[in-house]
C-alpha cells in the first residue's frame, strides 16, 4: 500500500504507521508539509490514498483539496482529526473528503483505508466500463469508424452549423461493388480485412473535421462540413474512387473492388439529416443501376425512377439511431456495470444481478416517460449479427 501523509511531523505519523503494521499491511509512504510538496508528490507517482492531518499549520483542508483536484483526482483523501473535531470538515465531503479517522481511535484506520481503496477501484472500473459502453454505442467495432448513431448526430450538428454560417454540407453514400464476391472467394475474415482497409483509405481522403462512418455491411457514409462549393463532394468522391482502385492485399491474396457513391448537398437536396441520407442513397443506387464504379449528385426525379426509395419507406435517419449493439461476450463479462448510459432514445442502466432499466422510445420518436424494467438474459437476446446482441423488451 502506498500512502502520502500530509502531516506536520514524522512523530505524528508514527502512531498511524504502527497501527497499519500491526494489521500486517505492507507500506510505502512519504510525508510532506506544504501544498507545493504535496503537488509535486502527487504529480510524481501513483498513490493509493492521501492522509491529511487537520493540525497542519499554513495548509488547510480546502487548500489541500484544491491540490487534489489538480493532480490527485480519484485518490481517496482521508482526514485524520482530533476527537470531536470532524464537524468543521463535514461540509467538505462534497468537495472530495473520503472519510475521517479520529486520532484517539486508530482501530478504524486500516478498515477505512481498505474500504476507500475498494471504492476507488470500483469507481475506476465503472469509469472504464462506462467509456467502453459509450465507444460501443458510437463506433463500429470492426473499423473503429463512427456508427450510424454518431454519424446522424454529427450530420445534424453539421447542418445546424452550415445554416448558421451560410455554408454547405455534403453527404456521400458509398456502397462497395460486388463485395459479396470477396467474401465468397476469400472468406469472411479477408472480407473484414478489406472493410478495415477501406475505412483507412476513406479517412485519408477527407479532412479531420469531416466524418467517415460505417453504417452496416459494406455501406459507408461521409459527411463533409464547412463546404463552400457544391462540387467539393464530387472531388472527394473522385479521390475515393481512385483510392479504392488500388489492389487490396489480403494475406497471400489480392482483391480489386470499386464503389458506387451518391451525393446529396444541404440545403439544395434537403434541410435535415434523414432527407439528405435518403437522397444520397437514391443517387448511389442510380450509379448501381447504370453500371457501378462511379458517383452521381442527387437530382430531382431520381426517386420516381426507383419506387423502393419512397421517403416514407426508408427510416435511414431514425430507424436504428437509438439502438446500441453490444458484443455478447462483452455483455456476459461485465456484470458489475452499475451506472447509467444515456443513449439517443433511451437510457440503459446495468446492475450486477442482470436487471436493468431502459427509458424506452416508440418507433414514432415520442418518448415514453415511465421507466420499463427489462430482464437481461444474454441467452434470450435477439441476434444482431457480427456476434452482437440488442436489447429487447420482454
Amino acid at each position: 500500500m502506498k500512502l502520502l501523509f500530509v502531516f506536520v511531523c514524522e512523530e505524528s505519523v508514527a502512531p498511524l504507521l504502527d497501527e497499519l503494521r500491526r494489521k500486517e499491511i505492507d507500506l510505502l509512504w512519504k510525508r510532506v508539509e506544504t501544498s507545493e510538496a504535496m503537488l509535486k508528490a502527487l504529480a510524481g507517482g501513483q498513490w493509493d490514498a492521501v492522509l491529511f492531518e487537520d493540525a497542519m499549520a499554513g495548509l488547510g483542508v480546502a487548500e489541500a483539496l484544491d491540490v487534489m483536484e489538480e493532480n490527485g483526482r480519484g485518490v481517496p483523501f482521508i482526514v485524520i482529526t482530533e476527537k470531536g473535531g470532524m464537524e468543521p470538515f463535514v461540509s467538505l465531503v462534497k468537495r472530495g473528503v473520503s472519510d475521517f479517522v479520529v486520532k484517539d481511535d486508530l482501530k478504524s484506520l486500516a478498515p477505512t483505508i481498505e474500504r476507500e481503496l475498494r471504492c476507488s477501484r470500483l469507481r475506476r472500473e465503472i469509469s472504464r466500463n462506462e467509456e467502453e459502453i459509450r465507444r460501443l454505442a458510437n463506433y463500429d467495432s470492426m473499423t473503429n469508424l463512427p456508427n450510424r448513431r454518431l454519424l446522424i448526430e454529427r450530420l445534424t450538428h453539421g447542418i445546424k452549423r452550415a445554416k448558421r454560417q451560410k455554408y454547405l454540407c455534403s453527404v456521400l453514400f458509398l456502397d462497395l461493388d460486388n463485395f459479396k464476391s470477396v467474401n465468397d472467394e476469400f472468406g469472411h475474415h479477408r472480407g473484414d480485412a478489406l472493410l478495415q482497409e477501406t475505412a483507412q483509405r476513406l479517412q485519408s481522403c477527407i479532412r479531420e473535421s469531416d466524418t467517415a462512418a460505417r453504417t452496416g455491411g459494406d455501406e459507408f457514409i461521409i459527411v463533409l462540413e464547412d463546404v463552400d462549393n457544391e462540387n467539393r463532394g464530387a472531388r472527394v468522391a473522385d479521390n475515393i474512387l481512385d483510392a479504392l482502385r488500388r489492389p487490396f492485399i489480403l494475406g497471400d491474396d489480392e482483391a480489386v473492388v470499386s464503389a458506387s457513391i451518391g451525393i446529396a448537398v444541404y440545403p439544395f437536396d434537403g434541410d435535415d439529416a434523414k432527407t439528405l441520407l435518403v437522397r444520397a442513397d437514391v443517387a448511389m443506387y442510380q450509379v448501381k443501376n447504370e453500371g457501378r464504379n462511379g458517383f452521381k449528385m442527387f437530382k430531382p426525379g431520381m426517386e420516381a425512377k426507383n419506387p423502393r426509395f419512397r421517403q416514407n419507406d426508408r427510416e435511414t435517419a431514425s430507424g436504428d439511431a437509438g439502438k446500441a449493439v453490444l458484443p455478447l461476450s462483452w455483455m456476459r463479462s461485465k456484470s458489475r456495470i452499475i451506472r447509467a448510459l444515456a443513449l439517443h432514445t433511451g437510457v440503459l442502466m446495468f446492475f450486477a444481478a442482470g436487471i436493468f432499466f431502459m427509458l424506452w422510445s416508440n418507433p414514432s420518436g415520442m418518448k415514453i416517460a415511465n421507466e420499463k424494467m427489462l430482464d437481461f438474459d444474454p441467452n434470450m437476446a435477439t441476434s444482431a449479427g457480427g456476434g452482437g446482441i440488442t436489447c429487447k423488451k420482454l
